[in-house]
């Protein structure tokens, strides 16, 4: 990489690190540290929905299959666009009624605090792992780009976003994700179209790619060895299933100004982030005609940025990847901190605690959180394999978040039951499966199974009278559910009458 490239980078850094330490002067309060304010407007909070969902590990894991699938990998980011719309529709606006801190204050209001407790721990253990994937995927780049190893590239982009990530929060991270959107949105294409061209557009790569690789394939591709089609179902079933219980995501629901921002923001940063997606696929595709030796198709991605671009060109690609992997890290480590400052801490070990010392807290939970996410990063040797296995952590908690908000049945057993059969399943599958075949396992069967589960015993237990209006209580404030509307007015008005 050439100096001019490795200034534009180190400009880049600069950038951030200003616009970051900037925003953190107006955090007076934990509410500012971990969800800014509550004000986020449109722009800010489609910049931040974009960049977190827009991450290093998920790119760098569908850009390889670009590379060995052709452009009928380009269908996987279909998934993560249908699971942000059924977000926006059913549930942007629940999320943002509850108005809380932390994702884990709606299985209180659901289930009890005891649950609330153990549905913390999982996030923890599941961000720190997602943490650490992105930090892995964002080195393997680096480490081509710029001659380094992934030890050090690691270190480099932890101190940068650790600088502004522990003084600043939320409204840090938010304004450095609209930043470095717009960088993204420029770089990333300008990054294919030299693709295009340096790989002999498609005629290139109709020399390197069955004709089936070269479009969008169904049925017909359910076992092909590179990319099977259950695998893309798979992921679509589980960004749909999964997605809804993101905890980042809930998180900027919680800080956008009002409903309607939130659900206008997710609209269109689900179209947004898909099209970004599609670009690193169709680019490995590309680097498959010159570069079609490579061991790990991981890395073809950062050959064409190092290869295919001018001097200058180089540097801005190389900071788009800087800024996707910093801005989702961020995000994680701002969400993580945020469940053990105002989840373990404050609900925990300290209920009494003052807004300055849940600030003070969620500090120094940034700290430990940093540092523990690079050192497992140094453990993590698969990409793709490590982001599924913190999504196990996550997964297991899909039916009590689905039927919490829309069945209005779901009870404080069934929650109990659909997480240890999910968290069961997955783990099993990971121990047993070889490969990534786990992944459609846990996608397919693992929520099936947690969901029968969660089913069986919503009707197999009645819930006690306290539990019943707490139930009533929830729905209340977040708006009646989808199934049992009618059993809900009908309690409630009862309940009503008898007070």
């Amino acid at each position: 990489m050439s100096t001019i490239d490795s200034l534009i980078l180190v400009l880049y850094m600069v950038i951030v690190i200003t616009i970051g330490l900037r925003k953190a002067g107006k955090v007076e309060n934990s509410d500012d540290y971990l969800v800014a304010g509550r004000s986020l407007g449109f722009l800010v909070l489609t910049g931040t929905l974009i960049m977190t969902e827009f991450n290093t590990t998920t790119m760098i894991s569908y850009s390889a299959f670009g590379y060995t699938a052709g452009l009928y990998a380009t269908m996987l980011p279909i998934g993560l666009m249908i699971g942000m719309w059924v977000y926006a529709f059913l549930f942007s606006k629940r999320w943002k009624r509850i108005n809380a801190t932390s994702i884990a204050d709606f299985f209180e209001l659901r289930y009890g605090k005891r649950f609330r407790h153990v549905a913390a721990l999982l996030f923890v253990i599941s961000l720190i792992l997602i943490s650490a994937t992105y930090l892995k995927a964002a080195a393997k780049v680096f480490s081509v780009a710029l001659g380094l190893t992934e030890f050090w590239t690691a270190v480099i982009l932890y101190l940068v976003v650790f600088i502004f990530t522990i003084w600043g929060g939320l409204v840090s991270v938010a304004w450095t994700d609209l930043a470095s959107g717009m960088v993204a949105a420029v770089g990333i294409p300008v990054l294919l179209v030299f693709a295009y061209f340096n790989g002999g557009g498609f005629s290139g790569l109709s020399e390197v790619f069955d004709p089936k690789y070269l479009s969008w394939q169904t049925t017909s591709m359910m076992s092909d060895p590179f990319l099977p089609f259950s695998l893309i179902l798979g992921i679509i079933l589980g960004n749909v299933l999964n997605g809804q219980g993101y905890p980042w995501t809930a998180q900027r629901m919680f800080a956008a100004k009002d409903e309607q921002t939130a659900f206008r923001a997710m609209l269109c940063a689900a179209a947004f982030v898909s099209v970004l997606y599609m670009m690193p696929i169709a680019t490995s595709a590309f680097a498959r005609v010159k570069f079609g030796g490579l061991e790990d198709p991981e890395l073809a991605f950062a050959y064409a940025l190092v290869e295919w671009l001018p001097t200058g060109l180089a540097g801005l690609l190389l900071a788009v990847t800087f800024a996707i992997a910093q801005t989702t890290v961020s995000s994680i480590w701002n969400t993580t901190a945020s469940m053990l400052s105002h989840d373990i801490y404050r609900g925990i070990l300290k209920p009494e605690a003052s807004s300055q010392d849940v600030l003070q807290i969620s500090r120094w939970s940034t700290f430990f959180i940093a540092a523990f996410s690079f050192l497992v990063s140094l453990w993590v040797t698969q990409v793709l394999s490590g982001l599924y296995l913190a999504v196990i952590f996550r997964l297991c908690l899909n039916f009590a978040i689905w039927a919490g908000f829309l069945w209005y049945r779901a009870n404080r057993v069934s929650a109990w039951v659909s997480t240890v059969i999910g968290l069961t399943l997955g783990l099993y599958f990971k121990a047993t499966i070889p490969g990534n075949g786990w992944i459609t396992y846990m996608n397919l069967a693992g929520n099936g199974l947690l969901i029968l589960g969660g089913i069986a015993a919503c009707l197999s237990f009645r819930p006690s009278e306290d539990e019943e209006c707490e139930r009533i209580k929830f729905y209340n404030k977040v708006g009646p559910p989808l199934w049992g509307k009618t059993q809900y007015l009908r309690r409630r008005d009862s309940l009503s009458a008898g007070a």
